[in-house]
């Protein structure tokens, strides 16, 4: 692990662990301990501001199932980059095995649709089918792949459950 990584590996965790301490107050907590909650960012691009980015977790309609989604919204000279429709979102379960990811999305916002990126999880057959940015995708995996969005999920339930947050396997983008 370079020196970089450790500092946004600690960031990272020093971030999940207040926002924990935050959604511990409130609303009771669901059977695996997470709460619905909405996080805003700001975010600087060269000392600017950029806009700001909110991730959003929500209680989907079946018990133990949630979305997890991220909304850029970019300021007037980010927008040039970022389009404010875009939105990246990804549907799992939680299970007593863990963080189960369903579904993933990824829609940048334009009208080029070879961007984004539409994917399936068969967990019975172990195979991931759909689109990736605009190809189609049939691939092999094992139990307990995460997705860019689903390994979110995975830390929050390790931490709000004790336990450390350690080493997961995660699809590529």
């Amino acid at each position: 692990m370079r020196a970089t990584d450790a500092r946004i590996s600690h960031r990272l965790l020093a971030g999940l662990s207040t926002l924990l301490l935050g959604l511990g107050a409130g609303a009771p907590a669901q059977g695996d301990g997470l709460r619905p909650h909405d996080v805003v960012y700001q975010f600087l691009f060269k000392g600017m501001s950029g806009g700001t980015l909110e991730l959003k977790l929500l209680a989907d309609s079946q018990p133990g199932s949630w979305i997890y989604e991220t909304h850029a919204h970019p300021n007037f000279l980010a927008s040039f980059f970022v389009s404010p429709n875009s939105i990246e979102r990804g549907w799992f379960r939680v299970t007593p095995a863990g963080v189960e990811p369903q579904r993933y999305l990824l829609d940048d916002g334009s009208s080029d649709k070879g961007n984004g990126s539409d994917l399936n999880y068969d967990w019975t057959r172990g195979r991931l089918t759909g689109e990736a940015r605009g190809k189609p995708l049939d691939l092999a995996i094992e139990p307990g792949t995460q997705d860019v969005m689903s390994i979110r999920a995975v830390v929050l339930v390790d931490l709000l459950a004790g336990r450390e947050p350690h080493e997961y396997t995660m699809l590529g983008s």
